[in-house]
C-alpha cells in the first residue's frame, strides 16, 4: 500500500508540474548522453573490429591454412645416381641421405601437403632439402 501511495503523489507531482528543476535537468542530461556514441568511440569500435580480424586471419593462415609444397623427387633421385656414378657418394650414403630426406618430409608442418614437381605446373612453393 506505501509504494501505491508513493506513485500516486509522484502522479500527482508530474500532472502539476511540480517536479524537481535538478531532477528535470539530470533527465535530459542523461538523455542526451545516450542518444549517441560519439565519433571517436566509432573509430575506436571499427579500428578493434579490424585489428581482431586482421589477426584471426593471420593465425588461421600461419595454422590451419591446408597449403601445397611440391618437391622434385626426380631431380633428387637423378642427382644422387650421378653422384655415385661420379663415386662421390657411396650406395651407404644414398640410403643415408634418402632417410634423411624422409625425415624431413615427415618433420613438414601437418598443414603443409607435400606433392612431387611432376604433378605441378606453376604458382608452388618447391622445396629445397638440400644439405
Amino acid at each position: 500500500m506505501i509504494d501505491s501511495n508513493d506513485n500516486i503523489e509522484e502522479d500527482i507531482q508530474e500532472s502539476t508540474g511540480e517536479k524537481d528543476a535538478t531532477q528535470t535537468e539530470n533527465i535530459v542530461k542523461a538523455e542526451k548522453s545516450d542518444c549517441g556514441i560519439g565519433l571517436m568511440r566509432w573509430v575506436m569500435i571499427i579500428l578493434l573490429m579490424f585489428m581482431s580480424s586482421t589477426a584471426s586471419i593471420m593465425v588461421y593462415d600461419r595454422y590451419y591454412a591446408q597449403k601445397l609444397v611440391a618437391f622434385d623427387l626426380q631431380e633428387y633421385l637423378t642427382k644422387q645416381r650421378m653422384a655415385l656414378q661420379n663415386n662421390q657418394i657411396t650406395e651407404k650414403q644414398i640410403g643415408e641421405n634418402l632417410d634423411v630426406l624422409k625425415a624431413k618430409l615427415d618433420s613438414m608442418p601437418k598443414n603443409q601437403a607435400v606433392i612431387t614437381a611432376d604433378v605441378a605446373l606453376r604458382n608452388i612453393q618447391l622445396l629445397n632439402l638440400e644439405k
